[in-house]
């Protein structure tokens, strides 16, 4: 019983990362429309576009506080409400401006989903399976896009966008409702001084009663300190290099490299796009399967050295015109999604969420999800800049040199985390350094 309780509240969480990716997502469909009925220029269409990533960059920077001092809980509960509000306004829509506005306030909502999400998966899992736990997360990402995929091709006809953002108030009702029924977080009452909470926590969820050893309170943590000094920059490095390996980039760019191969016809670009969401996901649950099983670090190398050989084909493919490279193109793009999302996609989100004691852990995850959308948005700024002034090859020459950055930054700093207690992580990366 202890155990399904426990795969329920996994879930609703990991519903958040659903709406996360769902909301950010489903904007590629729906603004076809937008700017249809608004008449947008293709200015006013950026904003549209990108304004979601401000609200998910402040949203990011107040998480931390937020879960610090109402407990992580309460913060979830704050975002499925923003979530499901913001979802329901969608009627009010009747210009520009309230539109940005709505995005910007749902963004906010996609910033706090994305820190709090991993914190609260990783302090509720059991050690031996918080890999799984956290992965979930990312899980819950790539079904998120793929249902964006597939709402976008159903309401298209009907050119029903607002339809598109009413959606995201399913999974928002199903998970404001299912977090009042939920405990806190046990190592977060831990940090506030109530045990006996802790404990009564640990008993319901199934754990075990020794997690409740803990060295520093929240109160007491100071993040920028001497000692967390490697995990920050750790954690600062992985935020930055998962966006920095051009997965936003290349995502984008793949209906471009399948027209260059032969699929520009009929539905064959949304066909392609599609299957790129299908092995985004397949993907991901293989790493659920695997992480617990052979670590973080195994497969954080694999991914980042696959990613590195396939950006490293692209790269030749667009310097040359050799038809049959055109044609490997199409299957390296697909091995670069399945490779990205078996590692980079999920593993940095769950060491970021581990290797951080209990008194900066938000804080922590809070800057480093800050860094994480700052460099998303600044990968999708720089892109079609980058492309129209240096070219394709040059641009994604770029994205190799910081992939093999960030190998070499991994093989010398990522420590394996799997299996291990979160307090015996502390011990191990903070207090035997002092």
């Amino acid at each position: 019983m202890n155990r399904l309780y426990t795969y329920w509240i996994a879930f609703t969480a990991c519903l958040g990362g659903f709406m996360q990716s769902y909301i950010t997502c489903v904007i590629a469909g729906a603004l076809i429309f937008i700017t249809s009925e608004f008449n947008l220029t293709p200015l006013n269409q950026g904003h549209v576009a990108s304004v979601i990533l401000i609200g998910a960059i402040l949203g990011a920077l107040s998480s931390g506080y937020l879960a610090d001092r109402f407990g992580r809980r309460r913060a979830l509960i704050l975002s499925s409400l923003i979530y499901l509000l913001s979802a329901l306004a969608t009627f009010l829509a009747d210009s520009l401006a309230t539109i940005l506005i709505l995005r910007l306030f749902t963004g906010l909502a996609v910033g706090l989903t994305s820190m709090l999400v991993p914190i609260y998966l990783a302090e509720i899992a059991p050690p031996a399976k918080r890999g799984a736990f956290v992965t979930c997360y990312q899980f819950s990402i790539t079904i998120g896009t793929l249902i964006a995929y597939l709402v976008n091709l159903l309401g298209a006809p009907h050119q029903a966008w607002r339809m598109m953002f009413y959606v995201t108030a399913i999974p928002a009702g199903i998970q404001l409702i299912s977090l009042f029924f939920f405990p806190e977080s046990p190592k977060w009452l831990l940090g506030r001084g109530r045990v006996a909470e802790a404990k009564r926590v640990i008993d319901r969820i199934g754990g075990n009663l020794s997690d409740l050893q803990s060295v520093d309170k929240i109160s007491q943590g100071i993040l920028f300190s001497s000692k967390y000094f490697l995990l920050l920059a750790i954690g600062i490095v992985l935020s930055a290099f998962q966006q920095f390996s051009g997965i936003n980039a290349v995502v984008y760019f793949a209906p471009r490299i399948f027209a260059e191969a032969g699929l520009s016809q009929g539905n064959d670009a949304l066909f392609a796009t599609l299957l790129l969401g299908i092995v985004n996901v397949i993907s991901t649950f293989l790493t659920i399967l695997l992480i617990d099983r052979y670590g973080r670090r195994k497969l954080l190398l694999i991914s980042q050295t696959g990613v590195l050989a396939t950006l490293l084909i692209l790269i030749l493919a667009f310097a040359t015109s050799n038809p049959l490279l055109d044609l490997i193109s199409v299957p390296t793009v697909l091995l670069y999604v399945f490779l990205y999302s078996l590692g980079l996609g999920p593993i940095v989100w769950v060491l970021i969420s581990e290797i951080y004691p209990l008194a900066v852990r938000a804080k922590a995850l809070s800057l480093c999800t800050f860094i994480s959308w700052l460099s998303n948005y600044l990968v999708v700024l720089a892109f079609p800049i980058t492309l129209n002034s240096i070219g394709s090859t040059w641009t994604f020459a770029i994205y190799a040199f910081l992939s093999m950055l960030a190998l070499l930054f991994y093989i010398r700093y990522i420590p394996e985390t799997k299996g291990k207690s979160l307090e015996e992580l502390e011990k191990l990366l903070v207090h035997s350094n002092k």
